[in-house]
């Protein structure tokens, strides 16, 4: 007997709604990941744990050249979360 369009398969059409909030949150998850990406200091101070999730992505950027990165540093030094060594300059 076969089965009628859309009955007894594991992978049915989203519907057109659910469709749209999933392209959404895809499309929105993107920016997020470009912005985080990005070199420029964000408008304003980042968390503590958006400040080290910027760490992590811009492990090799330099604080001198990646104002990102420079911003999120001197967050995480503010909150206590990160101590300088005073022997080294940055």
């Amino acid at each position: 007997m076969p089965l009628r369009p859309g009955v007894g398969r594991s992978s049915r059409r989203p519907r057109l709604g659910q469709a749209i909030s999933e392209e959404t949150a895809i499309d929105e998850a993107m920016r997020e990941l470009l912005e985080l990406n990005a070199h420029n200091a964000p408008p304003t101070t980042p968390t503590a744990d958006l400040a080290h999730q910027i760490m992590r992505v811009h492990r090799e950027c330099s604080t001198d050249y990646c104002r990102r990165k420079a911003q999120a540093l001197r967050a995480l030094i503010a909150e206590g979360r990160i101590i300088p060594d005073s022997s080294r300059t940055h």
